[in-house]
């Protein structure tokens, strides 16, 4: 990560990461790296929400798929960016009680975003946040014209549901 040098040289950049000392394992570098920088760097859209339903972090990846600005998420509740929210208990829906679910969020622009939720990655019963990731699973779901059926968990094709 580059920071700008707060002085008239103000162009140049300066490199805040340090040389890995020759002998350092892989998994030593990974065991100082603080959880939020691994979240952030993660591929995937991951969410954090703690049991009251504020969302405490998204990632860049969430951001781009939902189209708010970190600083927008951490204002809003669980609640708020789902078009259909997965279950009356939001905790439950977060930490999962099966495979990955469908969800159907809501863009910032109104569209709805189509997503398989994991199951959340931290389950013991003192947890007190939840962390799930997500799939986009819009640009799939209008290709092949399917859609989630909420009832069933399942998904169901467009044209024999409007028959």
């Amino acid at each position: 990560m580059f920071t700008k040098l707060p002085t008239a040289a103000s162009d140049q950049r300066i490199e805040r990461r340090h040389p890995r000392p020759p002998d350092q394992l892989p998994i030593d570098e990974l065991q100082l790296m603080p959880a939020l920088i691994a979240l952030e760097r993660l591929p995937a859209p991951a969410l954090a929400v703690d049991r009251v339903g504020t969302i405490l972090f998204g990632n860049g990846s969430f951001c781009d798929m939902v189209g708010y600005s970190p600083d927008e998420l951490l204002s809003m509740k669980f609640g708020d960016i789902f078009d259909h929210p997965p279950a009356d208990d939001r905790w439950v829906a977060l930490i999962g009680n099966g495979a990955a679910r469908p969800v159907e969020l809501r863009h910032k622009s109104g569209h709805s975003v189509w997503a398989s939720m994991s199951k959340s990655a931290m389950r013991r019963r003192d947890d007190t946040v939840a962390l799930v990731t997500f799939h986009d699973r819009t640009e799939e779901l209008w290709l092949t014209r399917d859609a989630f059926d909420y009832d069933t968990g399942r998904l169901t094709n467009w044209l024999k549901r409007a028959r």
